[in-house]
């Protein structure tokens, strides 16, 4: 009884002390994302073209007028093309030949780091038990197997995770004027 209300003690000092740093975490992430679209729009037009980046304002994740402000669809034209370039900033980073001032690289290793991580670990982590639950839930209901459910619930997700294939296109390399 002593051992069991010293784990539970235990176990909401971790999830209570784990919070504030998600909420820091989530903040910092937040902040560096903005810092590379503002920093990336600033480049000068010749570069962006080169890149196929257009200068474009931030859409953060709660920015909750923005629908409203620029419009059903090109609000989600517009967030699918900033996360696609994100995500191609993830797993590529940017040629060295683009010049960007030291606050913008400093934000753009703070993003990866943020990404590969935390946010990384702990979506695969949730997707894996998630899937769990889920395959025996669907094997409930179709009468598959649940290991069949479990690799088609991967294969979704991979399909998912996979798309839009630009972003594991390598940068072009930029031409310095000087």
């Amino acid at each position: 009884m002593i051992l069991e209300t010293l784990r539970l003690f235990f176990l909401f000092v971790v999830a209570v002390s784990i919070l504030p740093l998600s909420i820091l975490a989530a903040r910092n992430y937040a902040r560096s994302k903005r810092a590379i679209v503002e920093g990336m729009a600033r480049l000068d037009e010749e570069t962006l073209d080169r890149l196929g980046w257009e200068a474009r304002e931030y859409i953060g994740t709660f920015d909750l007028f923005a629908p409203f402000r620029m419009g059903w669809a090109a609000w989600g034209l517009a967030v699918q093309k900033q996360s696609a370039v994100l995500q191609r900033i993830l797993l590529q980073g940017l040629p060295d030949s683009v010049v960007l001032p030291d606050e913008i690289r400093r934000s753009l290793r703070r993003y990866r780091c943020f990404f590969w991580l935390f946010f990384a670990p702990v979506a695969v982590l949730v997707l894996f038990f998630a899937f769990i639950r889920l395959s025996h839930v669907l094997a409930d209901f179709s009468g598959l197997p649940v290991s069949l459910c479990f690799i088609l619930l991967g294969a979704g997700s991979g399909v998912w995770i996979f798309t839009p294939l630009e972003k594991f296109q390598k940068w072009p390399e930029i031409e310095d004027p000087s």
